[in-house]
């Protein structure tokens, strides 16, 4: 029947539970195990490395900071250096423009001489106010 094989198994089990000894340690127990790993320290701590970042990105905007002022002193330089020679600038334009403007009205002597109501130089505009030419050179002011 169908306990009494149950039963039968179960004595079974108890007398090989019994009858088996467990495995022990040794007499005064295993020895250590070494699980530490045992490196040597490489290179510089974290501490120094922040410092000598900071130390590196301070000198490098102290860099920058000395170029920006240099820059702005050579800029400035050329500012004044340019409204130093604004008038010989200008005194020269004017020149090229009187030069200019008198070819220009010895051409149109030349070109105009056989029409008698023709004034050489003569306003095209209905104004007494100055209007310079255009020029070339005028762009580049």
């Amino acid at each position: 029947c169908l306990v009494s094989s149950c039963c039968s198994f179960v004595l079974q089990f108890q007398h090989f539970a019994m009858s088996t000894l467990q495995d022990r340690p040794p007499v005064g127990g295993y020895g250590t195990i070494a699980y530490k790993r045992n490196l040597p320290n490489r290179g510089p701590s974290g501490i120094a490395l922040f410092v000598g970042g900071i130390a590196v990105f301070g000198l490098g905007m102290y860099q920058v900071n000395r170029g920006r002022k240099q820059r702005r002193r050579i800029e400035q330089e050329r500012i004044n250096n340019r409204i130093a020679l604004k008038p010989f600038l200008e005194a020269e334009s004017d020149r090229q423009y009187i030069v200019e403007t008198a070819k220009e009205l010895e051409a149109e002597a030349i070109i105009m001489r056989d029409n008698k109501g023709w004034t050489v130089g003569e306003r095209v505009f209905n104004s007494d106010r100055f209007v310079p030419k255009w020029t070339p050179w005028s762009l580049s002011k």
